[in-house]
């Protein structure tokens, strides 16, 4: 049976999630945890059977931090508000918004991020912008508008965005969902046109 620790689990996830917090994923380490608790490496390996087990722990506070961010009232709108606090998160907790959505963690995003998604599908349901569109319809747009806003983000914390003085991100976010909303009424209505004459030419 192995030696027990002074330290518990969850301290060994505080310190390793304010390492990647404030250094990045690349200063995560064994020893980088155990110099942090001025203790060997044992604590680590005694919760954890790898670093890899680890760091999907890092992984999934990270995101629950991120729906808080994404759980805040920006603007009223609960879909522009999803959109600000990605961004917002991406911008304040750079360092965890990078790793989480490095390659290597692609399956443990995979894996936790669906709870997010599903999330933000139910707090929508009621949206009544979405009330034309059939579920599948609906996840779709979801998909397009997350990857403009994944972008967004993206650009947002390798270039200052904010430096630029028409930078107001919930009035960029608020203009492209309007137009992404029109574009799809327009496009609907057309298809809708199209099957009425089919129906009208027998």
């Amino acid at each position: 049976m192995p030696p027990k620790t002074r330290f518990s689990r969850e301290v060994i996830i505080d310190v390793a999630f304010n390492i990647v917090r404030w250094n990045g994923w690349e200063a995560l380490s064994a020893r980088a945890v155990a110099e942090e608790l001025k203790s060997s490496t044992m604590p680590v390996y005694f919760h954890f059977k790898s670093m890899e087990n680890l760091e999907e722990e890092i992984v999934k506070r990270a995101l629950t931090l991120q729906l808080e961010y994404q759980d805040r009232s920006y603007t009223g709108d609960r879909l522009l508000d999803l959109g600000v606090g990605y961004v917002t998160f991406a911008n304040e907790e750079s360092h965890l918004f990078r790793g989480i959505n490095e390659r290597k963690h692609s399956h443990l995003l995979a894996r936790h991020g669906q709870n997010i998604f599903d999330l933000h599908w139910q707090a929508l349901a009621g949206d009544p912008r979405f009330e034309r569109f059939t579920d599948d319809q609906r996840r779709r747009i979801l998909m397009a508008m997350w990857f403009f806003v994944h972008g967004l983000a993206h650009l947002s914390i390798s270039m200052p965005l904010d430096e630029y003085d028409d930078y107001d991100l919930p009035r960029i976010l608020g203009n492209t969902t309007a137009i992404f909303f029109k574009g799809l009424n327009i496009v609907l209505d057309e298809e809708l046109e199209r099957l009425r004459r089919q129906v009208k030419s027998g």
